[in-house]
C-alpha cells in the first residue's frame, strides 16, 4: 500500500483518478489546476505535471483514451468562458490538442472503452457526446446516420365544437343535465358519438 501525501496543494481537493490498464501509471487531476502523471514504480514525485487547467469543482474528471495512450480532462474557466476539453499524450507527456465544449461549466468526462465516444456533462443538464466518424461505433454514430423524415406542416384546422344536448326529461329543465345513476344517459351518448364517427347524421338525443 502507498500512501501518495501531498499529492495536490494543501488543501485543494483530488477531483479525478484514471489508473492505466497496465497499473503502472496513475493520473490525478486536483483543484489546485493541475493535473499530475505519477510512475507507480517511481514514487513519490509525479514524472510530469499540468497547469493551467482551471478546476473549480472537486469532482471533475480525468480519464484515459480506450488503448490508454491519450489522458483527457476539462478545464472550467471563469463565468463567460468556454470549458475546454484537454488531450494529452502519455508517450511523450505533451499536450496535442483541446477542444471548446460548452459555453459555461462541464464537469463530466467519460471516455467509453468501446464506443470510443466522450461524453461530457454540462451545467445545462445536457451530454455533449465527440466521435469520430470513422474510429467510433455505433452510440452517437448510429444516431447521426438515421435519415430524418421529412417535417410536414400540417397547419391549423377551424374544428367547431360539438354541442350534446342533454337527456330531456318531461317537466323539466332540458338545459339541465341529471344522472339518475342508471347509465341510460352514458350509453345515448355513446350511441351519438358512434354515429357521429360513422357518419350517419345527428341523431337527436331524446
Amino acid at each position: 500500500v502507498h500512501w501518495l501525501r501531498n499529492a495536490h496543494e494543501d488543501g485543494c481537493d483530488v477531483s479525478g483518478i484514471a489508473f492505466s490498464g497496465d497499473s503502472k501509471t496513475l493520473l490525478s487531476r486536483g483543484t489546485d489546476g493541475t493535473m499530475k502523471v505519477w510512475d507507480l514504480r517511481r514514487l513519490p514525485e509525479p514524472v510530469a505535471v499540468f497547469d493551467a487547467l482551471p478546476n473549480r469543482f472537486s469532482q471533475l474528471d480525468v480519464v484515459l483514451s480506450p488503448d490508454g495512450r491519450i489522458a483527457c480532462t476539462l478545464s472550467t474557466p471563469e463565468k463567460e468562458q468556454d470549458a475546454l476539453l484537454h488531450f494529452f499524450r502519455l508517450d511523450t507527456l505533451t499536450e496535442v490538442h483541446r477542444v471548446p465544449v460548452f459555453e459555461g461549466t462541464a464537469t463530466r468526462v467519460v471516455w467509453h472503452p468501446r464506443l470510443n465516444q466522450i461524453l461530457v456533462g454540462c451545467s445545462d443538464g445536457q451530454t455533449r457526446v465527440l466521435y469520430d466518424p470513422v474510429m467510433s461505433k455505433q452510440g452517437a454514430i448510429a444516431a447521426a446516420s438515421v435519415k430524418r423524415s421529412r417535417r410536414v406542416d400540417i397547419g391549423y384546422a377551424n374544428v367547431q365544437p360539438i354541442v350534446l344536448t342533454p337527456i330531456e326529461r318531461r317537466h323539466e329543465d332540458p338545459t339541465r343535465l341529471e344522472f339518475d345513476g342508471s347509465g341510460t344517459e352514458r350509453r345515448t351518448i355513446k350511441a351519438f358519438l358512434r354515429q357521429r364517427r360513422d357518419g350517419r347524421g345527428d341523431p337527436v338525443l331524446s
